[in-house]
């Protein structure tokens, strides 16, 4: 018993299943006949197909993020990518990102650090959009705002980002040869590591450096964004909910940066929290608005967890590859530079 407390996975899915308890607790069986007698349920098959389609974008924007590194077919990058996002739905809060990283670092054999670099440019593009759609917002509904703070916390944090890999890419040299010259000798072992999390760091961010890989970077999150407002815009139709497209906006953008730090496997609980708390205030009935979030948490997941099944059976990949335990989280977390087979290369360079 002692064992399973101590265990991360544990207290993710407890917490999961008392939000989402909390959740549904209003629901009501007459309810639900109310709402399926004015529900679309056709509206359903294009919804998922942009949730397909919105998971392909999201998989191949990575794939132009990690081009300049390293080139790899549409097929292959959609498939890894939805198994390594798939691990979320298995591993509560960041463990799940790492266990992601774990996994694409010995399929592609990359080093972590470039992969998180990868995984950090994601977010930057993300919040750009984010910052877009609220700006988009305020023309039709005004802002909750208590989220104004988070607004202002997200655009600093992209800044910042975008600044300091900016900074990394333009004088990385330069802060190569000073650390050369002040720990090589003293502090071999703190040289050698930081000199591999620069090189590989570098490669991660170098998308940054080309402007095609950046155009066609921010156009296929402006693709995700886009496509995945429609699909609740769609949404909103087979529930029969008589909402505007701003609020689908909203929708997205509450959900955004309440998920910035997931606590949950796959954001169980989370997100349907967020959902019905931001419908109930444009007036939709708790059990209309919980019904809708489970079932737009579970259209996101379907493309996922398919393209993961498809990539498992053909990678065989193990169970253990698949859910990496707490032990190797724990060293990732601790020291995720650690790869042997670049410190020839980092040190030469």
């Amino acid at each position: 018993m002692t064992a399973l407390l101590k265990k991360k996975r544990f207290w993710g899915a407890l917490i999961a299943i008392l939000l989402l308890a909390y959740s549904f607790k209003d629901v009501r069986f007459e309810h639900l006949e109310q709402l399926w007698s004015k529900m679309n349920p056709l509206y359903l098959i294009p919804v998922l197909a942009l949730s397909a389609l919105m998971q392909l974008g999201r998989s191949n924007r990575w794939r132009i993020i990690l081009e300049p590194s390293k080139r790899l077919k549409f097929k292959r990058a959609a498939l890894l990518y939805a198994t390594a996002a798939s691990i979320n739905y298995i591993m509560p809060a960041l463990t799940g990102q790492v266990g992601r990283m774990l996994l694409i670092s010995r399929k592609e054999n990359l080093p972590k650090t470039q992969i998180f670099s990868t995984f950090l440019l994601e977010i930057v593009f993300d919040a750009m959009m984010l910052l877009t759609f609220i700006f988009l917002s305020s023309f039709w509904l005004v802002f909750p705002s208590e989220y104004s703070s988070y607004t202002y916390l997200v655009f600093g944090a992209a800044f910042v980002l975008v600044a300091l890999m900016y900074a990394h890419l333009l004088f990385h040299k330069r802060f190569d040869r000073f650390i050369k010259r002040t720990c090589r000798s003293r502090w071999p072992g703190v040289y050698i590591t930081i000199k591999r999390f620069s090189v590989s760091f570098s490669r991660g961010v170098n998308a940054l450096k080309s402007t095609k890989h950046l155009v066609r970077s921010i156009a296929l999150s402006m693709f995700i964004w886009g496509t995945q407002a429609f699909m609740i815009i769609l949404l909103f139709h087979a529930f029969g909910l008589k909402l505007s497209p701003a609020t689908a906006l909203v929708v997205v953008i509450v959900n955004t940066l309440g998920l910035l730090f997931p606590i949950t496997p796959g954001n169980a609980g989370t997100f349907e929290l967020l959902v019905v708390a931001t419908l109930s205030t444009f007036g939709v009935a708790k059990t209309d608005a919980a019904l809708f979030a489970l079932a737009l948490h579970i259209i996101d997941v379907i493309p996922i967890l398919l393209l993961a099944a498809w990539f498992v059976r053909v990678e065989k990949v193990t169970a253990d590859e698949f859910t990496p335990n707490d032990e190797e989280v724990e060293s990732v977390i601790t020291d995720f530079t650690d790869d042997p087979e670049w410190a020839v290369e980092a040190e030469n360079k």
